[in-house]
């Protein structure tokens, strides 16, 4: 983002970044395919381009645990928001996005979410903004801005599906690229390529296998805004080509 005007909106963009950001180690090693969405760590996503980050959160002890679902994702939130201050610190033009939501389920707290949130976000005062419509990347340069689902006009992320229909979550994901393409640039759109099935190959990595083919052939071969495009297992390829987008 640092190449591109200040007076640029963050709605205008095409936004490379992932699902499930933190999936990418784990614990427990029994069902790790279905926990694991990621190959790249934190900072690898955020030096290989991507700009969206999708943080999972179990309330615990009044503290969060980076989780996918009942798996505890080896880091804690803390870690999180020291490695996207070391990134912005170095990269201070960049802007990242994150959506940040509670996982699975709570223990032992005595306080909200909400709470210890703000408790997190009360350690960096200066690098923490809200998303709100009309954003512009000179007002939030070397931030983190936090985004919620609310925030969207769309959000395309059809990721439960049976075994075989990959032509159906492959059609979805060109609606939701097709919605930012055509959509009103002041209002934000997503799309999610993830999925899983229940069947026996169902799990992501299986699926990021099938689909990210077809999506980066959408990317190469359109032109416009596609807004957030939240992956897993993404390349360098389709995140580049995604950002030659803006």
């Amino acid at each position: 983002m640092s190449n591109l005007s200040d007076e640029r909106r963050i709605s205008e963009l095409s936004i490379p970044g992932t699902h499930d950001t933190m999936a990418f180690k784990t614990e427990r090693s029994e069902g790790s395919e279905w926990a694991l969405c990621q190959a790249w760590s934190l900072t690898c996503q955020l030096n290989m381009g991507i700009r969206y980050l999708d943080l999972r959160c179990r309330h615990i002890g009044n503290g969060f645990a980076m989780h996918h679902g009942p798996y505890y994702l080896a880091s804690g939130f803390d870690s999180v928001l020291s490695e996207i201050k070391s990134f912005l610190d170095s990269h201070q033009k960049e802007v990242i996005l994150a959506k940040i939501q509670q996982e699975h389920d709570p223990s032992g707290n005595t306080r909200t979410f909400d709470e210890t949130l703000s408790s997190y976000f009360a350690q960096y005062p200066n690098m923490i903004k809200s998303y709100s419509e009309g954003t512009k990347l000179g007002d939030v340069r070397g931030k983190l801005v936090t985004i919620t689902r609310g925030d969207f006009q769309n959000f395309n992320d059809l990721y439960e599906i049976g075994g075989g229909e990959d032509s159906r979550k492959k059609s979805t994901v060109r609606e939701g690229l097709n919605a930012a393409r055509n959509g009103d640039t002041r209002k934000m759109y997503g799309t999610g390529s993830n999925c899983y099935s229940k069947s026996a190959n169902g799990n992501p990595g299986a699926w990021a296998r099938c689909i990210n083919p077809d999506l980066h052939s959408y990317i190469c071969n359109s032109s416009g805004r596609l807004g957030v495009v939240a992956m897993d297992f993404p390349g360098y390829k389709i995140v580049g080509d995604t950002i030659r987008h803006n």
